[in-house]
């Protein structure tokens, strides 16, 4: 067996380090901000990047139940799929469990359990990145024509919304807005934290189906950035920058969901009528506006493909997590 198969990936990106490259005038290194509100130029690989933060974990019966309780407000096809991959993971733990009784220690298997709990995950979100890798490669060079082809908006769709729910920034924001004010909630919300791996994933089936089911009642724009100021990115590249998010603390109704493809390019899919479709060209006040959103949204990092670009929204980093 090839020996990489045994290699637990540890390093885990909830943003994908080939997007960030998009940024980097050499292919690797690119101007970013720091926890500290420092401008650093620096390898991608670093970035946005956590040990074991896809790893699977054991689910108990009640991960399961509060799992499947919020798979329950997703319509029945969904529920099906969520259910579909649970059980792998189900069963791969009650194979992993029933190993361990045996009180058996065979090297190769030892290996492959370790391996699998880091990779199993982040493998998903591989396959999701190559799906989408010559889509953002041709749309990264002006082509919207590319999302014409047969199977390729449901795979950019899918992608984006699991970019939207694997980050890191999502999952303190979810985690923030829980009260544990009660013995029930404190535990629900140890259950999430638990099987938040499993529970990610989901909510971006969730949000990519929904994308493409429902795409003819959003508009698509690939937003072509000609000014003198460059697209950003940041830890949490996909947001939502529909402006009741902007004027209002409670839950968003609406969608404009926003992603940055390089410093020239970005890709929206609205709800509301900012743009008006197919290839737009931008202002300069709206790239500085989409700027200030994506900074606001961060949780601490900001990706420019400059000095400058950074330097100008640092001061918005974290506001608006």
């Amino acid at each position: 067996m090839d020996a990489k198969y045994f290699e637990a990936k540890r390093k885990h990106h909830h943003v994908w380090a080939d997007y960030l490259k998009r940024w980097s005038a050499d292919g690797i290194n690119v101007y970013h901000s720091t926890p500290t509100r420092k401008i650093k130029l620096d390898s991608v690989r670093g970035l946005a990047m956590d040990l074991d933060f896809y790893r699977v974990t054991h689910l108990a019966e009640y991960d399961v139940k509060v799992i499947l309780q919020w798979s329950s407000r997703a319509a029945e096809d969904l529920q099906y799929a969520h259910r579909s991959y649970l059980n792998d993971f189900l069963r791969f733990q009650r194979a992993s469990e029933i190993y361990k009784g045996s009180r058996r220690k065979i090297e190769v298997i030892e290996k492959s359990i370790k391996a699998l709990k880091s990779n199993l995950m982040e493998n998903l979100h591989s396959a999701h990145e190559r799906d989408a890798s010559p889509i953002l490669k041709d749309l990264a060079g002006g082509k919207l024509s590319c999302l014409y082809e047969s199977g390729s908006i449901i795979k950019f769709t899918t992608f984006l919304g699991h970019q939207f729910a694997r980050t890191k920034n999502f999952k303190d924001r979810t985690f923030h807005a829980f009260r544990e004010d009660t013995v029930e909630s404190v535990e629900f919300l140890r259950s999430m934290k638990n099987s938040w791996w499993f529970l990610s994933y989901m909510f971006g089936m969730n949000l990519g189906r929904e994308l493409y089911l429902f795409r003819s009642g959003y508009t698509h724009s690939l937003l072509f950035n000609n000014t003198g100021v460059s697209f950003i990115t940041s830890d949490q590249p996909a947001i939502n920058v529909h402006p009741q998010v902007w004027e209002t603390s409670s839950q968003p109704e609406f969608l404009d969901l926003y992603y940055p493809i390089s410093p020239r390019y970005a890709y929206i899919i609205c709800e509301s009528n900012i743009f008006i479709g197919g290839v737009t060209e931008v202002t300069v006040e709206q790239v500085v506006q989409l700027n200030q959103k994506m900074a606001a949204r961060s949780s601490s990092l900001i990706v420019g493909s400059d000095y400058e670009s950074i330097e100008e929204f640092i001061s918005l980093v974290g506001q608006n997590r």
